[in-house]
């Protein structure tokens, strides 16, 4: 893995807040900035508490709120393998219809990675991902994943490698003002 922050497009849109499918391992949307009582109620964090802290911290940021987190262990020849995601937009709704604001968001985070020194076993990805936000007047417009994967010769450490790579984002996203 490289020490580099890749960008990507998805314009395949996510609905926010999203029903729950016919699934017994999913559930419905909750807006965690609002209800942060239930942050312990996710599954995806159930075997991942470093996690649930640095949700509460992107929400005191002011300017964003998390609307996605998941994650999963993988086993990659003799080394295992995490990947996860975080996904988040800005509070300000109008702020969500302009891709343009993302975009500058993945800038100055590719400019924050770059002045930091990262394990090599970290790999960054940024999403600038379609979203259709629902609940109120409808509006189609724009939300930022970041996905996060480590590697390691225990499942332990590589766990312990996306951990440094969510404190990275909150750091980075602390330090933002509203675009």
């Amino acid at each position: 893995m490289s020490n580099q922050l890749v960008l990507y497009i998805n314009f395949d849109p996510i609905g926010v807040p999203y029903r729950k499918p016919d699934s017994e391992s999913s559930h419905e949307y909750i807006d965690l900035k609002a209800e942060p009582e239930k942050i312990p109620l996710l599954p995806e964090l159930e075997h991942w508490p470093e996690i649930r802290h640095l949700i509460p911290a992107i929400h005191a940021t002011a300017y964003f709120k998390t609307i996605g987190v998941g994650a999963w262990p993988k086993r990659v020849s003799k080394e295992s393998e995490f990947r996860s995601y975080l996904q988040f937009c800005f509070n300000d709704r109008a702020a969500n219809e302009d891709a343009m604001n993302y975009y500058y968001i993945y800038h100055q985070f590719a400019l924050f990675i770059e002045r930091r020194t990262i394990p090599k076993e970290l790999a960054l990805s940024f999403v600038v991902a379609r979203t259709d936000y629902n609940g109120g007047p409808p509006l189609i417009g724009w939300s930022a994943q970041v996905i996060i994967k480590g590697r390691g010769k225990s499942p332990l450490m590589a766990r312990a490698v996306p951990n440094q790579g969510y404190e990275l984002l909150v750091e980075f996203l602390s330090s933002q003002r509203p675009v």
